[in-house]
């Protein structure tokens, strides 16, 4: 799934505010609630990061998900979703060492520096 700016400033109001009503959400991003609400829904909390990688692998996802059946339900819908997924490797985690819980979806939005 690719995340266009639109579903980042979604990300990011949530993330700053996670109780707020879907209503408020969609007047901030500059969307009425319903498409606002399917985005979000499309979104959160599934894939919450998305790393490119050298070496054997080419992507690593972090995936919250209930259980594996909800888990396995994602994987399901991007392989049908044909993008790109050929074959993947799943990872459970059994502990946590460090976790921040802010994402920096504010440095997503910003614009990319100019090279000179």
């Amino acid at each position: 799934m690719k995340l266009d700016p639109i579903d980042l400033r979604i990300l990011a109001e949530v993330q700053r505010d996670g109780r707020i009503t879907k209503v408020a959400l969609a007047e901030r991003v500059g969307l009425s609630a319903t498409p606002c609400w399917n985005r979000l829904r499309r979104q959160v909390p599934q894939i919450i990061s998305c790393w490119a990688t050298g070496g054997s692998i080419d992507y690593l996802l972090r995936v919250v998900a209930r259980d594996i059946a909800a888990y396995q339900e994602i994987m399901d819908r991007l392989l049908a979703e044909e993008v790109g997924i050929s074959r993947y490797f799943t990872f459970v985690v059994t502990k946590t060492v460090k976790d921040d819980p802010v994402l920096p979806i504010a440095e997503a939005l910003r614009p990319p520096a100019v090279a000179r």
